[in-house]
């Protein structure tokens, strides 16, 4: 049964500060509700900097208020006025089970976890929107969650990184750690032209931008203009992920880490490209 239970008070409502609050734990959430008033999506990005979930130090998400609502809009969730919901459970898989192998389960953390939102100083906000006024920040929130005590699984990170192309050309993106798995690299951007990704020498992806939102049509994913998502678990199925654990007969497990992963990227032209990249992780 889905439980909703409302945040208590953010602290720290300043231009320019930090707001947090601590969410509680022992519980497996579906999703965290926040509302900023009425704002649309251009006056929510001039004041909110950046969105963050946390526990002892270990950032869990990390985005600012654009690539939250795009993310959101791949799957489906269309932006309203002042609301930024951070879904765990994937609002397209589309039964229970699935539901609840892509919640966040935080029984077993030990550490108190936190939901942290940095914002804009008044001065990038007057230049942001061309006002002078200046604005006051204001948040609350809302948790889906069950009490549902099945032990703590690994749960998925959403976390930024930069590609950092020098031209127009190949690029090997071969830093990502082999840990975990990876549901999906989110690309903002309109400057890659194919996307190839290869791991321990096996072909896993060779796709167009074509064919990347040919593929997403089909399973009712919709990308926002500027965003390339590199979706590897695209029906929805934890088992789709792209684990960083191959088989191996030759060590006595069985199994061992990749030794390498990589992401080709072809470029039309260089510049700093931003990502999230969303990966399942161990606690």
């Amino acid at each position: 049964m889905r439980l909703h239970a409302p945040l208590n008070s953010f602290t720290g409502l300043t231009p320019g500060g930090t707001s947090s609050v601590e969410v509680p734990r022992s519980r497996r959430y579906h999703a965290f509700f926040l509302f900023s008033g009425s704002d649309n999506q251009a006056t929510l990005a001039a004041k909110i900097k950046e969105i963050r979930i946390v526990t002892g130090g270990r950032q869990l998400h990390r985005y600012n208020t654009d690539q939250l609502i795009a993310l959101n809009a791949y799957r489906g969730l269309a932006f309203n006025n002042g609301e930024l919901p951070i879904y765990f459970s994937d609002p397209t898989s589309r039964t229970p089970v699935g539901e609840e192998a892509s919640a966040f389960n935080t029984f077993n953390l030990t550490q108190p976890l936190y939901i942290e939102i940095d914002w804009w100083d008044n001065n990038s906000y007057n230049t942001a929107l061309s006002t002078t006024g200046g604005f006051t920040p204001a948040i609350v929130g809302t948790l889906e969650f069950d009490l549902v005590n099945d032990g703590n699984r690994a749960f998925i990170t959403r976390i930024p990184a930069t590609v950092q192309p020098s031209g127009s050309g190949d690029y090997d993106w071969n830093t990502l750690p082999r840990v975990g798995a990876y549901k999906a690299l989110h690309l903002f951007t309109t400057n890659v032209t194919r996307v190839q990704v290869t791991r321990d020498d096996v072909g896993i992806m060779d796709r167009t931008p074509a064919i990347i939102a040919a593929i997403g049509r089909r399973n009712s994913l919709t990308p926002q203009s500027g965003h390339l998502p590199i979706d590897f678990a695209f029906t929805n199925q934890a088992t789709d992920a792209l684990e960083m654990t191959v088989s191996d007969p030759t060590v006595q497990s069985g199994t061992r880490p990749a030794d390498t992963f990589n992401v080709k990227l072809t470029f039309s032209s260089g510049g700093a490209v931003k990502a999230i990249v969303e990966q399942i992780l161990p606690v």
